[in-house]
Protein backbone atom coordinates (compact mmCIF):
# COMPACT_ATOMS: atom_id res chain seq x y z
CA UNK A 1 0.00 0.00 0.00
CA UNK A 2 3.09 2.44 -0.13
CA UNK A 3 1.91 5.41 -2.47
CA UNK A 4 -1.65 4.69 -1.70
CA UNK A 5 -3.57 8.25 -1.67
CA UNK A 6 -0.07 9.56 -1.26
CA UNK A 7 0.76 8.12 1.99
CA UNK A 8 3.76 6.16 2.69
CA UNK A 9 3.97 2.57 3.99
CA UNK A 10 4.38 3.88 7.97
CA UNK A 11 2.02 6.08 7.16
CA UNK A 12 -0.38 3.17 6.20
CA UNK A 13 0.66 0.94 9.09
CA UNK A 14 0.22 3.54 11.83
CA UNK A 15 -3.78 3.94 10.12
CA UNK A 16 -4.09 0.31 10.03
CA UNK A 17 -2.54 -0.77 13.54
CA UNK A 18 -2.03 2.02 15.52
CA UNK A 19 -5.13 4.01 15.31
CA UNK A 20 -7.40 1.69 15.90
CA UNK A 21 -5.52 1.15 19.58
CA UNK A 22 -5.54 4.66 19.80
CA UNK A 23 -9.57 5.03 19.39
CA UNK A 24 -10.22 2.20 21.60
CA UNK A 25 -7.92 3.68 24.58
CA UNK A 26 -9.54 7.01 24.29
CA UNK A 27 -13.24 5.19 24.31
CA UNK A 28 -11.73 2.99 27.20
CA UNK A 29 -11.06 6.66 29.26
CA UNK A 30 -14.48 7.86 28.03
CA UNK A 31 -16.62 4.56 29.39
CA UNK A 32 -14.82 2.93 32.03
CA UNK A 33 -15.91 4.02 35.88
CA UNK A 34 -13.25 5.43 37.91
CA UNK A 35 -14.76 4.01 41.15
CA UNK A 36 -17.19 1.58 42.31
CA UNK A 37 -19.79 3.81 43.05
CA UNK A 38 -19.83 5.50 39.22
CA UNK A 39 -19.72 2.14 37.72
CA UNK A 40 -23.32 1.46 35.99
CA UNK A 41 -22.90 -2.19 35.53
CA UNK A 42 -22.73 -2.74 38.95
CA UNK A 43 -26.00 -3.40 41.21
CA UNK A 44 -26.25 -1.57 44.53
CA UNK A 45 -25.61 -4.92 46.46
CA UNK A 46 -21.91 -5.24 44.67
CA UNK A 47 -20.95 -1.50 44.66
CA UNK A 48 -21.55 -1.40 48.70
CA UNK A 49 -19.07 -4.38 48.46
CA UNK A 50 -16.78 -3.27 46.62
CA UNK A 51 -16.96 0.06 48.54
CA UNK A 52 -16.73 -1.82 51.71
CA UNK A 53 -13.84 -3.85 50.57
CA UNK A 54 -11.53 -0.29 49.27
CA UNK A 55 -12.51 0.77 53.10
CA UNK A 56 -10.71 -1.21 54.72
CA UNK A 57 -7.60 -1.79 52.75
CA UNK A 58 -4.32 -0.47 54.86
CA UNK A 59 -2.94 2.85 53.50
CA UNK A 60 -0.76 3.43 55.88
CA UNK A 61 2.32 2.71 54.32
CA UNK A 62 4.81 5.38 54.68
CA UNK A 63 6.43 7.07 51.51
CA UNK A 64 10.27 7.42 50.97
CA UNK A 65 12.68 9.41 49.12
CA UNK A 66 15.14 8.22 46.83
CA UNK A 67 18.02 7.92 49.08
CA UNK A 68 16.19 6.03 51.39
CA UNK A 69 14.69 3.69 49.02
CA UNK A 70 18.46 3.42 48.50
CA UNK A 71 19.77 1.91 51.65
CA UNK A 72 17.35 -0.25 51.38
CA UNK A 73 20.01 -3.66 50.12
CA UNK A 74 16.76 -5.21 48.15
CA UNK A 75 16.38 -2.17 46.06
CA UNK A 76 19.84 -1.96 45.55
CA UNK A 77 20.33 -6.05 44.67
CA UNK A 78 17.32 -4.88 41.88
CA UNK A 79 18.56 -1.88 40.73
CA UNK A 80 22.53 -4.10 40.19
CA UNK A 81 20.21 -6.64 38.28
CA UNK A 82 18.35 -5.00 36.44
CA UNK A 83 21.46 -2.82 35.20
CA UNK A 84 22.90 -6.10 34.31
CA UNK A 85 19.91 -7.58 32.69
CA UNK A 86 20.09 -4.36 30.49
CA UNK A 87 23.45 -4.28 29.12
CA UNK A 88 23.48 -8.26 28.56
CA UNK A 89 21.10 -7.56 26.29
CA UNK A 90 22.10 -4.71 24.19
CA UNK A 91 25.73 -6.46 24.14
CA UNK A 92 24.03 -9.81 22.86
CA UNK A 93 21.54 -7.89 20.48
CA UNK A 94 23.75 -5.34 19.01
CA UNK A 95 27.48 -5.66 19.42
CA UNK A 96 27.25 -9.38 19.12
CA UNK A 97 26.03 -9.59 15.31
CA UNK A 98 28.56 -6.37 14.77
CA UNK A 99 31.10 -8.78 16.29
CA UNK A 100 30.72 -11.73 14.14
CA UNK A 101 30.23 -9.85 11.22
CA UNK A 102 33.64 -8.19 11.49
CA UNK A 103 35.17 -11.86 11.22
CA UNK A 104 33.72 -12.15 7.56
CA UNK A 105 30.56 -13.83 8.15
CA UNK A 106 27.98 -13.32 6.09
CA UNK A 107 24.64 -12.19 7.19
CA UNK A 108 22.83 -15.99 7.19
CA UNK A 109 26.12 -17.05 9.42
CA UNK A 110 25.66 -13.85 11.55
CA UNK A 111 22.35 -14.43 12.00
CA UNK A 112 22.10 -18.58 12.99
CA UNK A 113 25.30 -18.03 15.44
CA UNK A 114 23.54 -15.03 16.77
CA UNK A 115 20.67 -16.68 17.41
CA UNK A 116 22.27 -19.75 19.10
CA UNK A 117 23.77 -17.25 21.73
CA UNK A 118 19.61 -17.17 22.56
CA UNK A 119 19.04 -20.82 22.31
CA UNK A 120 21.40 -21.28 25.04
CA UNK A 121 20.21 -18.42 27.21
CA UNK A 122 16.73 -19.88 27.22
CA UNK A 123 18.27 -23.58 27.76
CA UNK A 124 19.96 -21.55 31.03
CA UNK A 125 17.33 -19.87 32.19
Amino acid sequence: MDGGWRLAGWQWRFLIEDLPACLLGLLCLVLLADTPDKAARLTPREREALLDELAGEKHDRLRKDFWAAMEDVRVVMLTGITFAFTISSYGIGIWLPLILKSRNLNNMQVGWLSAMAYFFVTIGM
